[in-house]
């Protein structure tokens, strides 16, 4: 009938498509943005941070002053200015040189690039697993004493600090000489 075309056209499958891509887009969207305010929020933690702009040759005492005040007007950069010059190279491909190992970062994370997704991968596996283990093992027990430890043992280590046991798992790889 001509009079239900309106209301079956509004739970048809048209309508639920755009509808589906419309939230997508906007989910996309959303992504997008939150990604902008992250880089520019760890842009201004880097940017204000203490000893940001700070050079090694400040405290050569064969610098005259002059010198110095020249080191100094390179280093310094507005906020802004600091984030086009980033993003211009970083279109371009350019991350720039370490200070620390005189080497371009663009290398230096080439180079690496196959041992941390190495490591990243095993973690998480390792992580999967023993999160399985730790689930199945008090459901196949049925031990009330035993689901207590290990709802014990998963909130501390939820409570952790990833970096704590970053740090822990390092030592140890370093101590097996994996590292």
């Amino acid at each position: 009938p001509a009079d239900l075309e309106g209301v079956v056209g509004l739970r048809g499958f048209p309508d639920r498509r755009r509808a589906w891509l419309a939230r997508m887009a906007f989910g996309f969207v959303r992504l997008l943005a939150l990604l902008l305010l992250t880089a520019l929020g760890g842009l201004a933690l880097m940017r204000y941070a203490p000893g940001f702009a700070a050079d090694d040759r400040r405290f050569d005492l064969r610098y005259s002053s002059e010198t110095l005040a020249a080191i100094d007007a390179e280093k310094a950069s507005g906020y802004w200015d600091l984030a086009q010059r980033f993003a211009v190279s970083l279109r371009a491909g350019d991350l720039g040189i370490s200070e620390s190992l005189g080497y371009p970062v663009t290398e230096l994370i080439r180079d690496r690039a196959p041992d941390t997704l190495w490591n990243t991968g095993a973690g998480v596996g390792v992580a999967w697993v023993a999160a399985l283990v730790a689930v199945c093992l008090p459901l196949l027990t049925g031990k009330r004493w035993f689901d207590t430890a290990a709802l014990s043992a998963n909130q501390v280590l939820l409570v952790l600090p990833s970096g704590l046991i970053a740090f822990v798992m390092i030592g140890y790889m370093i101590g097996k000489g994996v590292a």
